[in-house]
C-alpha cells in the first residue's frame, strides 16, 4: 500500500507557511503547499481544497482534510471531503468526522468519540 499524496491548504499568507514548515522541519514532505494568495476565494470556499485535491490528481470525496478551525472545516465540508479535526484546544468542538486529540502526557491517538469513520481509503491527506 502507497501512502496517499499529500498537501498544505492554509488559509495563512505563504511566507508564513514555508516558514513554519521549515522550522517544523516539514517542508519536504508535501507535494503542493497552497496559501489563500493562491486561490480567488479561500476559506471558507473550498476552493483552496479544491486546488490542492486537483493538483493532486485526487477526487475530493476520497481525500482526508486536517483542520484546526471551523473555517477550514467548512471550506473542507464544502470541497466535499473527509474531516479530521485537529483542534488547538481540549474543549473545541469543530464539528469533524473524526478527532486527531494529543493527550497531556503520552503519543498522540485519535479520539473514541470519533472512531468510526465510513470513509474509503484517502487518496490524498490534506
Amino acid at each position: 500500500m502507497t501512502l496517499p499524496a499529500t498537501a498544505v491548504a492554509s488559509n495563512s499568507p505563504r511566507a508564513f507557511v514555508d516558514a513554519v514548515l521549515i522550522s517544523a522541519g516539514l517542508d519536504d514532505l508535501f507535494a503542493e503547499i497552497f496559501s489563500a494568495a493562491d486561490v480567488e476565494h479561500p476559506k471558507p470556499a473550498p476552493d483552496l481544497y479544491l486546488t490542492a485535491c486537483a493538483a493532486l490528481g485526487a477526487d475530493p470525496v476520497r481525500a482526508v482534510a486536517f483542520e484546526d478551525s471551523r473555517t477550514g472545516v467548512a471550506s473542507a465540508r464544502a470541497a466535499g471531503m473527509v474531516v479530521v479535526g485537529v483542534p488547538s484546544r481540549p474543549d473545541a468542538d469543530l464539528g469533524t468526522d473524526a478527532l486527531f486529540a494529543r493527550p497531556t502526557s503520552g503519543p498522540p491517538s485519535t479520539s473514541s468519540k470519533y472512531s468510526t469513520c465510513s470513509a474509503p481509503y484517502p487518496t490524498a491527506l490534506i
